[in-house]
């Protein structure tokens, strides 16, 4: 006698239940199907919305952006660099040591970077940007004197690392700020020019001066 396996009827779910059964329900397209499912991740709404999301920038970033336009171009000095983990308590801190140099510690993204940059002078310095995988830190320096400052924050700072900078309308290199910074004062420059170029001048007096003295010495 054989038995008979009894299989109770499945219970209805919930309509919550099915409602996220018929949400999460996978859909197809059906006037343009692929042969195959190599590519067809590319026709999924969800990953152009994600691209979307990851290369344009947004209202706000574009008003940060506008904000760091303004700061490039009323900066004669700014650093750009390379950042380690930075919390907040150290991020407060170093912005207050930008502060004591005369220079004003900001941080943008990439998109922000990228909405206003194109089609200016500093376009170049979009490589920075390229280059860093989170937010670039950039320090703007109010007077091109600030230049040697950089060297000085960064020594402060062992969370950020100065890997170039713009001054002077060029890009320069790390090991060009090092070289500028070991430069003497602009003043003392001034003073010892001015001294070479009168020490001809003052030889001329002497000699003149000498020359005058031994002939009413002879002639007397």
């Amino acid at each position: 006698m054989s038995r008979r396996v009894s299989i109770p009827k499945a219970r209805e779910p919930s309509f919550f239940r099915r409602k996220l059964l018929a949400f999460s329900a996978p859909s197809y397209p059906q006037d343009d199907v692929s042969p195959t499912t190599e590519r067809i991740w590319e026709k999924c709404s969800l990953s152009n919305d994600k691209m979307v999301e990851r290369h344009v920038p947004n209202e706000l970033e574009i008003l940060y952006g506008q904000q760091m336009l303004e700061l490039f171009s009323s900066s004669p000095v700014i650093g750009f660099y390379h950042i380690n983990y930075l919390s907040y308590d150290n991020k407060l801190i170093n912005w207050q040591n930008a502060r004591r140099l005369d220079m004003e510690l900001k941080d943008y993204n990439r998109r922000s970077c990228k909405a206003v940059l194109p089609g200016t002078k500093w376009e170049k310095c979009l490589h920075f940007v390229e280059s860093c995988r989170t937010n670039q830190y950039m320090t703007f320096g109010s007077d091109i004197e600030t230049l040697p400052n950089l060297i000085k924050f960064e020594k402060k700072t062992p969370e950020l690392i100065l890997i170039g900078a713009v001054a002077y309308d060029k890009i320069l290199r790390r090991q060009d700020v090092l070289q500028i910074s070991s430069l003497p004062d602009i003043q003392v420059l001034y003073s010892q020019l001015a001294s070479i170029l009168t020490s001809p001048q003052r030889q001329t007096l002497s000699y003149l001066g000498s020359g005058a003295s031994g002939l009413s010495q002879n002639l007397s």
